[in-house]
């Protein structure tokens, strides 16, 4: 009996650190989403608004500094301007659809400037 009640002990005991190993890993899990840099973004953004207003040049964007979740409706407020006006609008860019590496995005911009 007593080593039965010893070998149920190390059974409970090992499964015992089977969840506190679980319990740990799950704690330390993160999870990654595809990211893009802002500069990247803003470029992306640029090109896009250019071709949709047919303009010779594409408008001065700025995202930020940090880097951009690719994410369904992750957003981000963009400053846009066009050379030779001192007008900035805020540009909200929101993801759309993510396939992959893959993204489309929506672009909003404010009627009026800041």
């Amino acid at each position: 009996m007593t080593r039965c009640a010893h070998h149920a002990g190390r059974a409970a005991a090992v499964a015992l650190g089977a969840t506190l190993v679980t319990s740990a890993l799950a704690a330390c899990t993160a999870s990654v989403n595809l990211t893009v840099d802002a500069d990247s973004l803003a470029d992306k953004v640029a090109t896009a608004l250019q071709e949709e207003v047919g303009s010779d040049a594409p408008p001065h964007m700025d995202c930020g500094d940090e880097p951009v979740d690719i994410v369904v409706n992750e957003t981000v407020v963009c400053a846009l301007s066009v050379d030779g006006e001192d007008a900035v609008y805020d540009t909200i860019v929101t993801i759309t659809a993510v396939d992959g590496t893959s993204y489309d995005f929506s672009v909003d911009v404010a009627d009026t400037p800041r």
